[in-house]
């Protein structure tokens, strides 16, 4: 992407076989993707400048300090697309869910993932109108891959 001179936002999307937990790369999205805003709210609560904000900038010709290496951002989406997997879920809600021992409890309805906790999760139910369309959408904190290739424990729970 680089040798072709673009610049900006881009997004990479990746599908785990349920067979055997391998991770694919299935496609790159060069343009702003649906979760720019939940990194750019957890890049504002870590206090540093959002990555969304130098994509604009670059293009609009403003200079925007670089302030070394920024702290690590542990976020992940879970995008459901089999109404399976939403059903075992048993969420209907909007909002943010806590995982405590082998439950889940219903927090609140603002929508803050920069707060989050180690053991929390902002749900989003979707409108779909097609078979191929989001159901829903899960944003975290928690790592959602235990290693290369296998979900997190707490993922297969939830999902299982």
């Amino acid at each position: 992407m680089q040798k072709k001179k673009y610049r900006g936002y881009f997004g990479l999307d990746f599908l785990i076989d349920k067979k055997n937990g391998k991770v694919y790369l299935s496609e790159l999205n060069a343009r702003l993707t649906a979760s720019a805003a939940f990194y750019t709210r957890l890049e504002r609560g870590l206090g540093i400048i959002p990555f969304l904000a130098y994509h604009y900038s670059s293009f609009l010709g403003i200079d925007l300090p670089h302030t070394g290496i920024s702290p690590p951002i542990c976020g992940s989406q879970i995008i459901l697309r089999e109404k399976k997997a939403l059903k075992k879920l048993n969420l209907n809600k909007f909002g943010t869910y806590e995982i405590f021992r082998s439950s889940i409890r219903f927090l609140d309805t603002i929508y803050a993932p920069e707060k989050l906790r180690e053991n929390q999760f902002v749900f989003h139910p979707e409108v779909h109108f097609k078979k191929s369309d989001e159901l829903a959408r899960i944003e975290t904190k928690m790592k959602t891959l235990k290693i290369p290739g296998h979900l997190s424990v707490w993922i297969n729970r939830l999902l299982s």
